[in-house]
C-alpha cells in the first residue's frame, strides 16, 4: 500500500536523527468527515446528520452543536474549565455516552518473530477548537508478556486488577503488564489540545499505577516520583510530560511507531531477577526517525519483587508471544452528552467528531503491521555493546533485509455504543473494514453526505 501524507513532530529541538523506519509522502487532497449527534427512544438508538460544505480541495460532513458552544472566538485556554459554556435549561450533562471499541485482528505470527513490533497510525484533529471535558480516546494495541504457561495469580493482592476483575483469574496474565498507548486524547491531560497527542501508557502492576507520560501518571497524580519508568534515549526528541504533539492541521497523516525490545542493559551487573529486556519506542515522522524513550527493566521488575509467582515473568524478562494474533483498535473510553427527554423519549446530542477521508472514501487507523526478528536489530546492537562492532544505520522496514514478518489484517469488528445500545442505522453510514488486502483497516465511509 502507498504510504501517504508525512506528518511533522513539534519539540523543543528539531533534528533529523536517521535510524529507523521508511519514508512518508504527501497526498494532495483530504476529505473532512465529521461524525455526531445521536436520538435515543426507549427502545432503540439513531444518528442523524445534517448539513454539508463544500471547497475547492475538500468535503467537511458536519452535525450541528457540540457540548460545550463558546460564546465568542477566543484563543483556547490552558484549563478547559476555563471555557465559558451554555448548556439549555431542559438539558442534563451525562457522562461516558458514547463508548466502545473498534477493532482489527491480524494474522499469526511466526516462531521468534516476538523482538519488536510496528506500524503507521492515523493522526488527525478531533475537534476544531476546544478539546470536550473529560474527552478519552486513542487507538493502538497492547503489548502483554507471554505467561500462557502458568495459571498462577501473577496479580499480587492489593492490586486493582486482583481486588476489581475477578473475571480476570485466576492467571489474570492479560492485566499482568502491558505497553499501550499511542495518539489519541487522555482524560488527565493536564494541557489539552483538540489535535491528537502520543503519550505512552506503561501498565507494570495489573492496572494499579499507571505511567502515561513522564510528567503525570494515569490518574494525573504525581505518585511516580521514586519509581522507575520511562527514560531518555534520543538527543533530538524530548518526550515532553504531557505527550508528544503534532503539527498544527494534520487531518490523515501517519506516524511510524515500533517498540523494539534492546540490550541496552547488555553487560550491566543486576541482580539475577531483574531482566534484560529494555522495550524502546522508535517514532518515524517528517522531521525525525530514530528511538525516543525506553522503558528500565526495572519498572516492569517492581511488582515482582517479593512475589514469587511473578517473578521472571514481567515485560523485562518475557516477551511476547510470537503466534499471538495481534488486535489494533481504536477506543473511546469517554464522550458526554447532553440529554434532553421528551415524555418517554430521550434525546442524545454528543460532540462533533471530524475524521480525515481519503480518495476512496476511508479513514485509516493502522496500516503496514510488521513484528520482527532477533536479527532485525538486537544482534547488532548487542554485539556493538559487547564487542564493539561497527553498528551501522538499520532500517527496520527494508524488504531485503527479511528479518521480519508482513502481518496481514483479517477481521475487524464494530463496538461503538450509545448508553449501551446500539446506534441504529449506523451502518447504513459507515462500517469498519479492510483495505488493500489485509494490510490497513479503518472505517469505510458508504454514505458521505449524510454522515
Amino acid at each position: 500500500m502507498r504510504q501517504i501524507f508525512g506528518i511533522h513532530l513539534i519539540f523543543l529541538i528539531i533534528f533529523f536523527s536517521a535510524c529507523v523506519g521508511s519514508e512518508v509522502a504527501d497526498e494532495s487532497t483530504t476529505t473532512s468527515t465529521t461524525v455526531e449527534d445521536a436520538s435515543t427512544t426507549s427502545s432503540s438508538t439513531t444518528t442523524t446528520v445534517k448539513d454539508t460544505t463544500t471547497t475547492s480541495s475538500s468535503t467537511t460532513t458536519t452535525v450541528k452543536d457540540t457540548t460545550t458552544t463558546i460564546e465568542k472566538k477566543v484563543q483556547p485556554p490552558l484549563n478547559p474549565d476555563l471555557v465559558q459554556t451554555f448548556i439549555p435549561d431542559s438539558a442534563e450533562l451525562e457522562g461516558s455516552t458514547l463508548k466502545g471499541y473498534l477493532h482489527a485482528y491480524s494474522t499469526r505470527g511466526k516462531n521468534g518473530s516476538n523482538y519488536g513490533i510496528s506500524f503507521y497510525t492515523g493522526i488527525w484533529s478531533t475537534f476544531e477548537e476546544y478539546l470536550p471535558l473529560d474527552f478519552q480516546r486513542g487507538h493502538g494495541t497492547w503489548i502483554t508478556p507471554n505467561n500462557s504457561d502458568t495459571e498462577e495469580p501473577l496479580c499480587r493482592p492489593g492490586t486493582v486488577a486482583r481486588e476489581y476483575w475477578p473475571e480476570r483469574a485466576p492467571s489474570y496474565r492479560d492485566v499482568f503488564q502491558t505497553i499501550e498507548g499511542g495518539p489519541g486524547y487522555w482524560g488527565n491531560t493536564q494541557f489539552p489540545d483538540p489535535q491528537m497527542k502520543y503519550r505512552v501508557n506503561i501498565v507494570t502492576d495489573c492496572y494499579t499505577t499507571q505511567t502515561s507520560s513522564p510528567g503525570w501518571n494515569w490518574g494525573g497524580t504525581n505518585t511516580l516520583n521514586e519509581q522507575a519508568g520511562i527514560a531518555q534515549i534520543s538527543n533530538t526528541l524530548l518526550y515532553a510530560p504531557d505527550g508528544i504533539t503534532f503539527q498544527r492541521g494534520a487531518s490523515g497523516s501517519f506516524l511510524g511507531q515500533a517498540w523494539m525490545n534492546l540490550p541496552l542493559t547488555s553487560g550491566i551487573e543486576e541482580t539475577t531477577l531483574v531482566g534484560k529486556n529494555n522495550w524502546t519506542l522508535f517514532l518515524n515522522a517528517g522531521n525525525f526517525s530514530g528511538p525516543s524513550v525506553y522503558v528500565t527493566p526495572e519498572a516492569w521488575f517492581r511488582i515482582t519483587d517479593g512475589y514469587e509467582p511473578a517473578q521472571k515473568r514481567g515485560l523485562d524478562s518475557k516477551l511476547f508471544d510470537s503466534y499471538r494474533n495481534w488486535s489494533l483498535a481504536d477506543e473511546i473510553g469517554v464522550i458526554n452528552g447532553l440529554v434532553v427527554k421528551s415524555g418517554e423519549s430521550s434525546f442524545i446530542r454528543i460532540p462533533k467528531m471530524n475524521y480525515p477521508v481519503d480518495e476512496l472514501g476511508r479513514t485509516i487507523y493502522h496500516q503496514d503491521l510488521k513484528a520482527y526478528y532477533k536479527t532485525s536489530i538486537f544482534d547488532s546492537i548487542e554485539r556493538y555493546i559487547n564487542k564493539g562492532t561497527e553498528l551501522s544505520s538499520i532500517h527496520l522496514d527494508d524488504k531485503e533485509r527479511y528479518h521480519f514478518e508482513q502481518l496481514y489484517f483479517e477481521d475487524a469488528d464494530f463496538g461503538w455504543r450509545i448508553k449501551d445500545k446500539e446506534i441504529d442505522n449506523l451502518n447504513k453510514i459507515l462500517s469498519v473494514d479492510i483495505f488493500d488486502n489485509g494490510i490497513a483497516w479503518g472505517i469505510k465511509w458508504t454514505d458521505l453526505k449524510n454522515a
